[in-house]
């Protein structure tokens, strides 16, 4: 079935909803939009599948027929509800603060007309822009006073919230609807239910009139910041329409995260963190900050006293890791990513195929791993000694000097396949062979290999037992 969607005011744009689909399969639609003076008798105005409509139609009815042929060949048709058109002058002057306050209309209901014709359809202003479940809605104090007298919530601003400064429009319906699957699922894109669902319904039921936030359902998608920027409107209707069918979720941003992995933000958003959305969206995306380039597991597994208490005994999940950052770690001095995961595996061998690309040697899930697993078994982090590394192997001291880390790293990647030792540097006979060192050292190998790295390869020096 089928609905007429938008805004029912001479110059503005009406088109066809769908309200519920053929089970027979809906064919491609023709229209015909048409115009009526008494609700009865219709004449053919449009073929298109919108209708933009002109002043002409005011005080007029106006409705679709829609005809297809189904997926079964069968000729199908269906007539909407009509729109009326009728200009009522008290809910003209009632819905624009600006007629409504003036000296010149304010409650003079013979000058309403005169104003739209002469003014306001030029002005785009709607032939009724009060609508009182948009009035409740937005002042939901006065819902259940009013909601089985809905008369009388026109009354009630005339009267009272007019003066009041009460808002006529503040409820959201596109907001509202997407933040509800099954308001998706029965209204869809006609949001002209959404005001009255709330009063009569939603409110009572105890419903969110705003969980759905536009911001965080851009932030989470770039496609979406790509094709509208910052339009939350177009957000709300894109989820709407499009996204809650293909899955999306409706926040998939994470500020924390977002705040984490960009330190200099944390003082200014920590304690206002939903402004850390509208800091990415309006400032963040164009000059290109990420998103969420902060690796939990890596804050854990840096800080292993945290591991136990920000993951999941059962599943080794993470849970608040970029929030304990933001709003402890941060300041606290403690380190965003000082574990190394090619000493984690060089300390573990027995991991390392599990964790480096064959092709690429590139480490993925090592950090991961300690935090999930490795701290709780007692795995070192850090046993990998790459001074015996290298002073175990005379090429290596020839391509890297003394440079830990890439001995470090030539082990994870190469050296481990190689089936090279990592303590082939016999530190004792090296003291033993020369008393220069014996004495500069007393006798800790530990040191003796980083001298033989440094200086005794260069020099000649060895570490096998010399024959005297």
């Amino acid at each position: 079935s089928f609905t007429i969607a938008g805004t029912a005011s001479p110059g503005y744009t009406l088109s066809i909803g769908t309200i519920s689909e053929d089970p027979d399969g809906t064919g491609a639609l023709s229209y015909s939009w048409q115009s009526s003076s008494d609700n009865s008798t219709w004449s053919q105005v449009a073929t298109t599948d919108s209708y933009i409509i002109p002043l002409s139609d005011l005080d007029k009815f106006i409705r679709a027929e829609i005809n297809y042929t189904d997926a079964q060949g069968f000729a199908e048709n269906f007539t909407t509800a009509s729109v009326d058109l009728s200009f009522d002058s008290f809910r003209y002057l009632l819905g624009y603060r600006d007629l409504y306050s003036s000296s010149s209309y304010g409650t003079d209901l013979d000058t309403a007309l005169d104003h739209y014709l002469n003014y306001g359809y030029e002005e785009k202003r709607k032939i009724d822009n009060f609508d009182e479940y948009s009035y409740l809605a937005s002042n939901p104090s006065l819902i259940n006073q009013y909601k089985d007298d809905i008369t009388g919530a026109a009354k009630h601003y005339a009267e009272t919230g007019f003066n009041q400064g009460l808002s006529t429009d503040d409820f959201n319906a596109w907001d509202y609807i997407a933040s509800h699957d099954d308001l998706i699922n029965t209204f869809g894109n006609n949001t002209s239910q959404a005001a009255k669902h709330y009063v009569l319904h939603g409110h009572e039921e105890g419903r969110a009139i705003d969980s759905f936030d536009a911001q965080d359902y851009l932030a989470s998608y770039s496609d979406l910041t790509d094709a509208f920027g910052i339009n939350t409107y177009k957000a709300a209707k894109h989820f709407i329409e499009i996204g809650f069918a293909e899955g999306r979720s409706r926040d998939d941003f994470d500020e924390y995260s977002y705040l984490a992995g960009n330190p200099s933000l944390i003082n200014i958003y920590a304690d206002n963190i939903h402004n850390a959305v509208w800091h990415y969206l309006e400032i963040g995306l164009p000059d290109g900050l990420s998103a969420d380039s902060f690796d939990e597991y890596k804050y854990l597994a840096s800080n292993p006293s945290l591991i136990n208490q920000y993951t999941d005994e059962i599943t080794g999940e993470v849970i608040g890791a970029a929030k304990h950052y933001v709003e402890t770690g941060f300041n606290a001095g403690l380190l965003a990513d000082s574990f190394n995961e090619y000493s984690y595996l060089a300390s573990n061998p027995s991991l390392i195929n599990q964790f480096k690309d064959e092709i690429t040697g590139e480490i993925t899930g090592a950090a991961r791993h300690f935090v999930e697993t490795g701290f709780n078994q007692g795995l070192l982090e850090d046993d990998f000694d790459a001074w015996q590394y290298l002073a175990g192997h005379d090429d290596l001291i020839t391509a890297f000097g003394n440079n830990t880390t890439q001995a470090t790293k030539h082990y994870v990647i190469n050296g481990f396949a190689e089936g090279r030792v990592i303590d082939g540097f016999d530190g004792t006979s090296y003291l033993d062979n020369y008393d220069d060192l014996m004495n500069a050292f007393d006798g800790d190998v530990g040191l003796a290999a980083q001298h033989y790295v440094n200086h005794g390869f260069a020099e000649g020096r060895v570490f096998t037992p010399l024959i005297i």
